[in-house]
């Protein structure tokens, strides 16, 4: 057993061979007590450095829109009001805006209603800046704020965006406003961007300053996106739109193809309707003769609509033919002569409306008689004021004598329409023949309608056969028109 003083010895030594055994001799050995501090101690206090760097780092939370939205009503300035309403459309990222079913919250939809209000010239400056502002809601409104300020200036900025923004909608509202500030581009730079582009409505807009600007230099890359197919993409399309109206040496070329080939037949009807005006635009003889070529094989209506519209003569007398036949027709539908009808009426010309009358009145069915008629008395009202057929005061005349000299023949339904149709025109001047008829006809409801025909044309010698119109044995309205005349020539006895 050991002495107790030698367990003394042993437990005040003991420390020393601990430290020792673990860290070498300190007094003795610096050198590994160095490296122990390098090893050890320098790696923890890197990692509570980085705690305390990414503790600080820590963004402070983002403010709402809506507590954005108070602190802008409550500042009474209005550059800081300004700041917060920036600060809420700061939010919206590219591609946030980007996407097709992005739509402003209430907030963002507010600040950004009063910062579209802003005035170009008082605020030149920051509505400048913000066309390099990282959100797309701020350069929207930059954008067209430069487009309305006739400020050319603007143009390279302009540009840049439509070159490099990240957001299509963006680049195809910068093309606007260069168009709209008349500042001009060259082919070669928009053929450039189309070739980037993958977007439609950007090449769409492209392909349309192409046209605008009539630049035939770019025909041979359109050509290149053409192809004749049944399957006709919507891209395809657009740029065999911008072939045809740039009237490219191939543009007959290639519509012939589509009508040989038949491929429109497998088209969609709309897409087919689209293919047949661009056929008419051409205004060709070989179209002209591959249309009725197809119309013969095909029976298209849409077809004939081409061919009525491209002013060809031989095109207009090969309809006309074709108009006789489908109106006597069993196999077309009514709805498609309706139609047919209307189209020919709009375009305002003498022989085709003398043919749509001559036919329509010579049909024998009474029922689809009284339902051409009524296509063209909606026609007549539909064609107001713009219209070629409102403006032509001829073709309204002639249109109203040519029924009024079939009106007593015709059942009473069919008497109904046409008096609609004079209801509707103004330009009929044959008073002593609607005075005649006025007079033979039975139906109160008829007179009245004919009535407001005859008034418009009606002088101070015809007040005494108008005031038969004026009493309790017709309707309020008739009643009213009858007061119409009376009334104008009392007030005029009166000043007198």
């Amino acid at each position: 057993m050991l002495s107790r003083s030698y367990r003394v010895k042993r437990l005040k030594i003991l420390p020393k061979i601990l430290t020792v055994k673990a860290f070498g001799n300190p007094m003795s050995d610096k050198r590994s007590l160095n490296k122990v501090i390098r090893t050890r101690y320098i790696s923890l206090y890197f990692i509570i450095m980085l705690l305390i760097l990414s503790s600080c780092s820590q963004k402070s939370p983002e403010i709402s829109d809506k507590e954005l939205w108070k602190q802008s009503t409550l500042s009474k300035e209005r550059h800081k009001r300004n700041e917060y309403l920036i600060r809420i459309l700061a939010k919206i990222s590219n591609r946030e805006y980007r996407s097709p079913r992005f739509q402003f919250n209430h907030y963002q939809s507010l600040a950004h209603a009063i910062l579209n209000r802003l005035k170009y010239h008082k605020n030149k400056k920051t509505i400048q800046s913000w066309i390099t502002h990282s959100s797309p809601a701020l350069r929207h409104i930059a954008i067209n704020k430069m487009a309305w300020s006739k400020d050319q200036s603007n143009g390279a900025a302009l540009i840049k965006i439509l070159n490099t923004d990240r957001v299509p909608n963006l680049r195809v509202d910068a093309l606007t406003a260069i168009s709209q500030l008349g500042l001009k581009t060259s082919s070669k730079s928009i053929v450039a961007l189309l070739k980037k582009s993958k977007y439609i409505r950007l090449e769409k807009s492209l392909l349309g300053t192409l046209i605008n600007t009539g630049a035939t230099d770019s025909c041979d890359y359109l050509y290149t996106n053409i192809k004749v197919s049944a399957r006709l993409t919507r891209r395809e399309f657009i740029f065999l739109n911008a072939y045809v109206y740039l009237k490219c040496e191939n543009a007959v070329k290639i519509m012939s193809a589509y009508l040989t080939k038949g491929t429109i037949d497998k088209s969609k009807p709309r897409r087919q309707e689209q293919l047949f005006q661009l056929a008419y635009l051409l205004k060709s003889p070989i179209i002209t003769k591959e249309l009725i070529k197809y119309f013969d094989k095909t029976k298209n209506i849409a077809a004939l609509y081409a061919l009525i519209e491209s002013n060809e003569k031989s095109a207009l007398v090969f309809a006309k033919q074709i108009f006789v036949s489908i109106l006597q027709s069993p196999h077309y539908k009514d709805n498609k002569k309706s139609s047919l009808i209307s189209e020919l009426l709009r375009l305002d010309k003498k022989p085709l409306i003398e043919l749509v009358l001559a036919t329509v009145l010579n049909i024998k069915n009474e029922n689809s008689r009284q339902e051409f008629i009524a296509e063209i008395a909606s026609t007549v009202k539909a064609s107001g004021i713009g219209s070629t057929l409102y403006r032509n005061v001829k073709h309204r005349q002639y249109i109203a004598e040519r029924l009024l000299n079939a009106y007593l023949v015709q059942p009473v339904s069919i008497r109904k329409e046409i008096a609609k149709i004079l209801y509707w025109f103004d330009g009929y001047t044959g008073k002593i023949r609607l005075k005649n008829i006025i007079a033979n006809e039975n139906k109160k409801k008829l007179k009245c309608y004919l009535l407001v025909a005859y008034v418009r044309i009606a002088d101070k010698s015809d007040l005494n056969f108008v005031m038969k119109f004026n009493t309790d044995n017709y309707s309020l309205g008739c009643q009213g028109t009858a007061e119409e005349l009376i009334n104008k020539y009392k007030n005029k006895k009166i000043a007198n």
